[in-house]
């Protein structure tokens, strides 16, 4: 159980436009999922609240992931988000598991600019954990986020997950406690580098590195390896206008293919 529990992160994201920070926009959302989360893609959204500075306008989107090929691990998730004139609002659900073990998460998202380079967010959970035949128990979580835009091309973020050491009561174990940092550096307009690490508090640390690169407008392809335990993804991106679609496979040392399929829709 331990496991599925440290997948229970769920953040939302949505983006408030700041004047004089138009470096990001509407073309560029399918920049965001790529360095934040060690699945690259797909869950970097659900990670860093303080994100929400990097787009202009309303999202919807929807992720479906196969875990290890497992019917049992199984993960759905919906996201959706509005910029409004005091900050970003952002709601989204996350369900886990089957009818013999399910986890569901609801999220609320706000973020907002301190400066024109620097953003903060908070982000609040509420899990639900239902076993068949043992019940069902609950707890909320909260996370904070940050992020600045050192240059044109540099960026860092730092987050912290379940801040707030919330614990499931009948089961009697703690949610997990996570700090990420990462870095992006984009050298090129087709080509982006990342590299991060993420500390579940008690487990040993682990590292990600990566690259993105646009051949085209409408497309691009990325690769990351993360560290204990080693494994490696390939992600493609496409998006036309107002619709991204992505996919992404995942390996692992010791278990099947992980596969993630995606949609986000923007307005």
């Amino acid at each position: 159980m331990g496991y599925c529990l440290r997948r229970l992160v769920l953040i939302l994201i949505l983006i408030k436009a700041l004047p004089g920070y138009g470096a990001f926009h509407r073309q560029n959302i399918q920049r965001l999922p790529r360095f934040s989360s060690e699945e690259q893609l797909p869950e970097a959204i659900y990670y860093n609240p303080a994100i929400i500075g990097l787009i202009d306008a309303p999202v919807l989107g929807g992720q479906y992931t196969d875990l290890f090929n497992l019917r049992s691990l199984r993960q759905q998730s919906g996201v959706l988000g509005l910029p409004t004139a005091i900050g970003g609002f952002g709601l989204g659900i996350l369900q886990f598991g089957d009818e013999q073990y399910r986890e569901q998460t609801f999220s609320m998202l706000y973020g907002f600019g301190l400066t024109g380079s620097a953003r903060v967010g908070i982000a609040l959970h509420t899990y639900r954990l239902t076993i068949r035949q043992y019940g069902q128990t609950g707890t909320y979580g909260v996370d904070l986020g940050a992020h600045w835009q050192v240059s044109p091309q540099l960026e860092w973020e730092l987050a912290y997950a379940n801040i707030n050491q919330a614990h499931l009561q009948r089961p009697g174990e703690l949610l997990p406690q996570q700090i990420y940092a990462a870095m992006q550096y984009t050298p090129l307009r087709t080509l982006t580098g990342h590299a991060y690490l993420v500390h579940e508090l008690g487990f040993p640390v682990r590292y990600g590195v990566g690259l993105a690169y646009r051949p085209l407008e409408w497309i691009e392809v990325a690769v990351n390896f993360i560290t204990v335990p080693l494994r490696g993804n390939i992600g493609i991106n496409l998006h036309w206008r107002f619709l991204h679609l992505y996919y992404v496979v995942s390996s692992h040392s010791e278990l099947p293919f992980t596969h993630r399929f995606g949609l986000l829709f923007t307005f």
